[in-house]
């Protein structure tokens, strides 16, 4: 045998060896294990089956969506999984091949040995390509996690800064729900609640490496893919109630409840007869039906009494007590019950005793209650782009409540609470008409009151069930007032206890007030007086009998009571009162009212400018009311911490606007006085001496505007009687102003400069603009001071006097911002052009988005001011091609104007084109 053949054989013996002694040990170790396979295949399976495993999960979520939107780098890792798994699948099934199964083990594990060592080169075939397969998933996992880990870090960053935008705004419109008292609040409250604890819990999982390790992936996968919606969700919900919130709050209006507050509760127990059926049936009185009415009935229900009797008293009493609200709730079953309620008030504002006041208050009342009803019944607010401040027009109020009676009312019944119809201005008949409208159907019934009236008692005084002659029923509750008051003094407590008469003098009391509240509580203020000067009953009884039982003749002898003396300024302050009655319902000022004895008409020019001490101010207050009292005794009132004087009752202002009274008032305040001038003096003389009474910015700069409008109302009704004399009182408020400019930084702490930085220097003439001050326009025309250039504020005056509302902000309201034809025609006459650039348009433009605008289809303007401004417009060179984004001039005249008008104006457009 050659060498190298030895050589051979010797390898081959020593492979044969090997190959022998792993085939032994090979056979040992599948005879000694469980499974029947070796330890190294049981760890291949062991590993190969959780890689498998692991391609089943990352496969599995991909089933749900379609292959072809993928991105290429997760579709790239679908089909490593799929494979992966088919080559584990393969393995696994080789490997269980390799091991030994039934009774001859020995045997049976040698073979098997022997197909391992055989199958060797394929296991590790195997075990290669798995490893490649991992590699490549592994690459593939760590790159898409990593993208998603930078767009879950930047999501995060943007979702936290939308999380706290989002908290903010809430707590702003919540804090205004709330202001409002609107019960939708607590909805958007609960879904930002739940979207940031969900934000904060997940968060602070994702920061914390062993908190997000124990964290349910898929349940974590979830929840973030639909934190998005929620959030989507919750924005919607808070543009929604913002701009519910936006319209509700569009309709309150400053002496919104000016007059319920002014209404003094019911004494301890007066009216709850009401409540008491056992009581309603006893009574001497045919029986109450109230009561039965709010339970059951629908419709209207009339409480009619005389003049004092307390029917205010009663219609609060009534809003207020629970047991109407439980009544009421019986009568509205399963459905909501909404009650609203005005209180007209004929010494008040225009809106205290107007339809537009009545409608715009319930509609208030009825969307601070069913605020999701703001986009069917406000279509045309809800619609628009943004929110204007723009006042409802009588018309659009209407509207509301047209489409109010076209809901579908299933889950909702109204209530509607309506005091004093005598008191409104205007045709009695139709505010009739406007009650008997609101009643439709069975959801919606209305309890009013009024004196009794002729015009009442035709309409209501034949529904003896459903009316209640409020002065025949109160004898007892008189009585008892009358007696609670007298047990109040001691001196009238030692006449009862020595002279048996005492009963029969609260009767006579009781007797001759005929159900008449108002007199007994004068009579009974009256006698208390005689008590003081230790009167004797016969004395009482003199002093009783000499006041008169009609409320007009008591009134009438105060009035003249009056010593002479003080005949001159008790006039000055009745008309004071009687003038700023128009302006607020809550009383003048006793500030304002303190300047009455002045008698320049100029008064306020020569008053320094001195900041009010809270001392001084108290001072001034005291004072007033102790001169007012001496000279206009149980006429007017003074409040108890002295800061308003008012009007004792309606009945006082009804006797003081009487002709004959006021003939009177006129005489003794002397020729050429003029109330408005006075108050127009007072209130530039408390501008001097504004005060700095809060420390918030916001308050601070809520003291003094108030009083410029209380300025401009003066003005504006000396402007309308064509009195020149208001001119040197604008001027001295245009010098304050400049003084608040030129004296940044004054020695004391007060709210002028605040004042000055939000009123620039022209201001006075915007207002002027906007008020419609032709006498103080013209002057300074006459001066040259207006031309075709001239700007006020940054804007051309024709067009503040187009778009009076728009950047009404910083600016005070004027009482009467409307579009003026006459104030048009004088700025085109001094050759302003409407032509001319501003903003983003021309002030003829901008005029027309005014116009095309879905919140301002009615201006408040007949359809021939309206006509005869665009053809002023039209005449004085506006474009006549122009053509708006969203209308052409016809459309938007169209929409103002009636056929005919439309139609002429369209004439005047076509004859002024090129």
């Amino acid at each position: 045998m050659d060498p190298l053949t030895a050589v051979n054989l010797a390898g081959n013996i020593i492979q044969f060896v090997e190959f022998g002694s792993n085939l032994v040990c090979g056979s040992l170790d599948i005879y000694k294990s469980a499974n029947g396979a070796t330890s190294i295949n049981s760890e291949l399976e062991l590993i190969t089956e959780d890689l498998t495993g692991l391609c089943s999960k990352l496969v599995r979520p991909f089933n749900l969506v379609d292959e072809h939107l993928l991105p290429k780098i997760e579709l790239d890792l679908l089909k490593l999984s799929r494979s992966c798994g088919t080559l584990g699948e393969n393995f696994q099934q080789m490997l269980e091949s390799l091991k030994v199964k039934g009774r001859n083990r020995k045997w049976d594990s040698v073979r098997q040995a022997l197909k391992t060592q055989w199958k060797a080169k394929d296991i590790e075939q195997y075990q290669r390509r798995l490893a490649n397969f991992r590699s490549e998933i592994a690459c593939h996992l760590l790159t898409i996690l990593s993208d998603q880990q930078n767009e879950l870090q930047s999501t995060q960053i943007q979702i936290l800064e939308k999380q706290s935008k989002i908290s903010v705004s809430l707590g702003d419109i919540a804090a205004s729900l709330r202001r409002l008292d609107i019960s939708a609040v607590n909805g958007p409250l609960r879904l930002k609640d739940e979207i940031i604890l969900f934000l904060q819990q997940f968060l602070a999982q994702s920061s914390n490496r062993d908190q997000a390790r124990d964290l349910d992936i898929e349940h974590g996968s979830l929840r973030w893919h639909k934190l998005p919606s929620q959030l989507f969700a919750l924005t919607r919900t808070i543009v929604s109630y913002a701009k519910e919130l936006s319209i509700v709050e569009s309709l309150r209006y400053d002496e919104i409840t000016e007059r319920e507050e002014r209404i003094l509760g019911a004494h301890p127990r007066t009216f709850d007869w009401l409540f008491n059926e056992a009581q309603l049936i006893s009574r001497e009185q045919p029986p109450v039906s109230l009561l039965h009415w709010l339970r059951s009935s629908s419709g209207t229900y009339w409480i009619s009494g005389r003049a004092g009797s307390g029917k205010s008293t009663l219609m609060k009493y009534l809003y207020q007590h629970e047991k109407t609200l439980t009544a009421l709730k019986t009568w509205a079953g399963a459905k909501k019950l909404v009650t609203a309620r005005f209180y007209f008030w004929h010494a008040g504002t225009e809106m205290q005793k107007s339809q537009k006041g009545l409608l715009q208050t319930l509609l208030f009342h009825i969307l601070k209650e069913c605020p999701q009803m703001v986009a069917s019944i406000c279509p045309l607010r809800w619609e628009a782009d943004t929110q204007f401040a723009v006042p409802w027009t009588q018309g659009e109020l209407y509207k509301a409540f047209e489409l109010l009676k076209e809901q579908d009312l299933v889950n909702t019944r109204f209530c509607f609470f309506l005091d004093g119809l005598d008191e409104y201005k205007g045709e009695h008949t139709d505010i009739i008409d406007t009650v008997n409208s609101f009643v439709f159907g069975s959801n919606i019934k209305v309890l009013f009151s009024s004196r009794p009236w002729v015009v009442f008692e035709r309409a209501y005084g034949e529904n003896n069930f459903n009316k209640l002659y409020l002065h025949e029923y109160t004898k007892d509750d008189i009585q008892r007032f009358v007696r609670d008051k007298f047990a109040e003094d001691d001196r009238f407590q030692e006449l009862r206890g020595s002279d048996h008469r005492y009963e029969q003098f609260v009767e006579q009391i009781v007797k001759r007030a005929h159900g008449v509240f108002l007199w007994v509580f004068l009579v009974v203020r009256s006698l208390r007086m005689g008590l003081v000067n230790c009167d004797t009953l016969d004395e009482l009884h003199a002093r009783l009998h000499a006041i008169p039982t009609d409320l007009e003749e008591y009134f009438r002898n105060m009035f003249d009571s009056t010593e002479k003396m003080y005949h001159k300024q008790a006039a000055r302050i009745f008309q004071m009162c009687l003038s700023d009655s128009a302006f607020s319902s809550g009383g003048s000022p006793s500030t304002t009212i303190s300047f009455f004895d002045q008698t320049s008409p100029k008064f306020c020019l020569t008053e320094k400018i001195h900041v009010w001490t809270y001392e001084e101010i108290e001072q001034i207050q005291k004072k007033t009311r102790t001169r007012v009292m001496a000279r206009c005794p149980d006429l007017l009132e003074v409040s108890v911490d002295c800061v308003s004087v008012f009007f004792l009752h309606r009945t006082v202002y009804d006797f003081l606007t009487t002709r004959e009274v006021r003939e009177i008032l006129e005489e003794r305040a002397g020729p050429g006085f003029d109330a408005d001038l006075l108050l127009g003096n007072a209130v530039l003389c408390e501008i001097k001496h504004s005060p700095d009474p809060l420390q918030t910015q916001f308050d601070q700069y809520a003291h003094c505007p108030p009083l410029i409008q209380r300025f401009m109302y003066s003005i504006h009704k000396l402007e309308l009687r064509s009195n020149r004399d208001y001119l040197p009182l604008v001027d001295e408020l245009e010098k304050f102003i400049t003084f608040l400019h030129d004296n940044p930084t004054p020695k004391y702490d007060s709210l002028l400069p605040k004042l000055a930085a939000v009123l620039p220097s022209d201001w006075v003439k915007v207002m002027a603009v906007k008020g419609g001050f032709f006498l103080y326009l013209s002057r300074e025309k006459q001066l040259g001071l207006l031309d075709k250039e001239t700007r006020f504020a940054g804007r051309p005056p024709l067009d503040i006097v187009l778009r009076p509302y728009a950047n009404v902000l910083p600016y005070l309201p004027t009482p009467v911002l409307s579009l003026n034809v006459q104030l048009v025609n004088f700025f085109l006459e001094i050759g302003m052009d409407p032509n001319q650039r501003h903003e983003n348009g021309t002030v003829w433009s901008l005029f027309l988005n005014l116009l095309c605008d879905a919140s301002l289809h009615e201006t408040g303007h007949s359809s021939h001011e309206i006509a005869e401004i665009f053809e002023s417009l039209l005449a004085a060179g506006a474009d006549p091609d122009f053509v708006h984004e969203r209308a052409l001039i016809w459309e938007a005249v169209s929409r103002h104007c009636e056929p005919e008008d439309a139609k002429h104006v369209e004439g005047v457009r076509l004859r002024m084109r090129p």
